[in-house]
């Protein structure tokens, strides 16, 4: 499965259903136009002389409230949606799990996430646990800097690893196939016509008390009663309507998408019988997967499983029938269901290194461009060797500093070390900043680590980066703040911004405003890399001088560069970026591009960034970096022996 091709082709059916849903919203305004009118007409005071000959106005101003109540229902919804993953994960009554959980069933959730997103070259997501008995899970957010997946008590306790990693896998495809924005967005916009039911089931309760008759000598409010009585169904019914046409959208949309993704988790896991069990096992639970939650039904279409009660066979279900679903992973499956595993009362402690293996050898050999070209064109998709090789990394984390990424301060200092001047005497004039902002104990930690992240492996950096990143999820906003002040101040202590600080200060920043509620989405898709170009050529040519000291060579890093994005050279290599806001302003309209584009100058870099054709694990480092700046999934690159060796 070819992620790309599939993003596109989504995006075109996605066109389709919105030309379907403003299809709905005008039959349901026509609906709520017929309702009022008969109403009205229906009633004593609005006689039908009075109404002849006001219809049509009558009938257009139905249908502007009509269309205002969808439109600023939906923009509401989208608002409060604003906040991204999290948000959703809050509103279902899921929980956060802590990174440095000891709970055996928890740290088995926590090890699977993080060895799945490491191996599809994604941000660690945060996790969050919904204390409900089925087995379900979900995946929410706009980018994959925001993004969460949300899992079922039911499911840590009740599937054996390989199930519940298939699971995992199964979310994960859904980040590295853009489906979560979409989600959202669906979930906001179906919100407005839902509106009209809700505002219907409002009035009639507020009714209730009201005696619609013996209360004409008083103004005739039992005329008026009536009339709202009646209003209130005819809204009612509108809005079965829209329910009606909101299902319809979520399962055109999510049915198929299902069936990706359960393909996709296949590709990252090479074992179709971990998935294929979980959902035998949601066949064989008394609870399935149907979630308690009043909230469930917002996000229907979200779900691993159906988590709504309604009919698997019924056209309008979200997702496709159990049965089918477990056929196309297990053509031999007898038809069985499977019992959830037995709990266990008193689980053992977890052991310090449960769940990952034993060390690797590091890894420090030049990776062919190649290779790296081969795995961009794989975006999004991973296999066994990837995930084995994602896991090798993670257990070769020194435990000192995978201990640190875990808890909040210490997450943070590891980000800061990382950040830090290597020469002592400079450090001390950036933490000297630090201090200033009363984070003194984030300050000495920080200078405390500085060298175990020095000695690093490079090809360890960014595993340790992202689990320290998913730790900044529990930060409140207050200590957020004070953070990315603090980092701002240590790269900005010398008055000058190297590219590769400004790198990572954008993947960190990018993050934290995202997992923090600050209404980071999808910029809207404008312009091509051509009209890009001058922005293109700029952070080609930083690259092209940071990893090429002399003049010639990185004039011809840059022209390979230039080649490979397919832009034209232009002559001569351009002089350096002045400072980081003229690399923030180009990074803000390549981030823009369609993600074909953004692909395009991801080769290019690739091919600028090399040395002799070849990519040292440093510069891959902030290659890496920069594809989570474009929201690209950006896989591991597996060495060389270690693809041969599971070949």
């Amino acid at each position: 499965m070819n992620f790309h091709h599939a993003q596109d082709l989504a995006r075109r059916n996605t066109g389709w259903l919105v030309l379907l849903f403003g299809l709905a919203v005008a039959g349901i305004m026509a609906a709520a136009v017929a309702a009022v009118l008969l109403a009205l007409k229906g009633t004593r005071t609005w006689s039908g002389q009075i109404l002849s000959g006001q219809e049509p106005g009558l009938a257009l101003a139905v249908a502007l409230a009509v269309l205002t109540v969808i439109v600023l229902g939906s923009l509401l919804k989208l608002r409060q949606l604003a906040g991204g993953g999290r948000t959703v994960a809050e509103g279902l009554g899921g929980r956060r799990v802590h990174p440095s959980s000891q709970d055996p069933q928890l740290r088995k959730l926590l090890n699977v996430v993080e060895e799945m997103a490491l191996a599809a070259g994604i941000p660690v997501p945060a996790v969050f646990l919904l204390d409900e008995p089925a087995i379900n899970a979900f995946a929410a957010g706009w980018t994959p800097a925001d993004a969460v997946i949300g899992v079922t008590r039911g499911a840590v306790e009740s599937l054996s690893r390989d199930e519940l990693q298939g699971v995992v896998a199964h979310e994960i495809s859904h980040i590295t196939g853009g489906d979560m924005a979409r989600n959202l967005h669906l979930a906001g916009t179906l919100h407005g016509i839902l509106l009209l039911g809700l505002t219907g089931e409002f009035v009639l309760r507020h009714l209730r008390g009201v005696r619609l008759g013996g209360t004409r000598g008083r103004g005739g409010v039992g005329s008026v009663g009536a009339a709202l009585g009646l209003a209130a169904l005819a809204l009612l019914a509108v809005g079965y309507i829209g329910s009606f046409f909101g299902n319809l959208i979520k399962a055109l949309i999510s049915r198929q998408r299902e069936f990706h993704a359960d393909a996709a988790a296949v590709q990252y896991t090479r074992h179709p019988a971990g998935l294929a069990g979980a959902l035998k096992r949601i066949g064989g639970a008394p609870q399935g997967s149907l979630l308690r939650t009043p909230n469930a039904s917002e996000f229907s279409h979200a779900y691993f499983s159906l988590g709504v009660k309604a009919s698997l066979r019924n056209p309008l279900a979200t997702h496709p029938p159990l049965a089918e679903r477990v056929r196309r992973l297990d053509p031999d499956w007898d038809g069985r269901w499977q019992e959830p595993l037995p709990r266990a009362r008193n689980p053992a402690p977890l052991p310090a290194a449960a769940g990952r293996p034993a060390a690797a050898a590091p890894v420090r050999r030049l990776l062919s461009v190649s290779a790296a070209l081969e795995a961009l064109d794989q975006a999004g998709q991973a296999d066994t060797r990837s995930l084995g090789y994602a896991r090798g990394l993670l257990g070769r984390l020194p435990p000192d500093l995978a201990g640190e990424s875990q808890d909040p301060l210490g997450a943070q200092a590891l980000l800061l070390a990382l950040a830090a001047d290597a020469t002592p005497e400079a450090r001390q004039r950036q933490l000297v900043l630090v201090r200033a902002l009363g984070a003194g104990g984030l300050a000495d930690l920080a200078d405390k680590l500085v060298p175990p992240m020095q000695a690093l492996a490079p090809e360890l950096r960014l595993p340790l980066v992202d689990l320290a990143l998913a730790t900044l999820h529990g930060l409140s906003r207050p200590q957020a703040l004070l953070f990315r002040q603090a980092l701002l101040e240590l790269i900005e202590a010398d008055q000058a911004i190297s590219l590769r600080e400004w790198l990572l200060q954008r993947l960190v920043l990018h993050h934290l405003d995202g997992a923090h509620g600050l209404g980071r989405r999808p910029p809207a898709h404008r312009g091509n890399l051509v009209q890009a170009a001058p922005s293109a050529r700029l952070l080609l040519t930083a690259l092209a001088r940071l990893e090429h000291e002399d003049e010639e060579g990185a004039a011809r890093a840059f022209a390979a560069g230039c080649r490979e994005a397919a832009l034209p050279e232009e002559g001569a290599l351009p002089p350096p970026p002045g400072d980081g806001r003229e690399l923030e302003a180009a990074m803000e309209e390549l981030g823009a591009l369609p993600r074909p584009d953004r692909i395009r100058l991801m080769r290019g870099a690739m091919a600028c960034g090399a040395l002799d054709n070849q990519l040292t694990p440093d510069g891959l480092f902030l290659i890496r970096i920069l594809a989570r700046g474009l929201d690209l999934p950006m896989p591991l690159l597996v060495p060389r022996k270690e693809r041969e060796a599971g070949a």
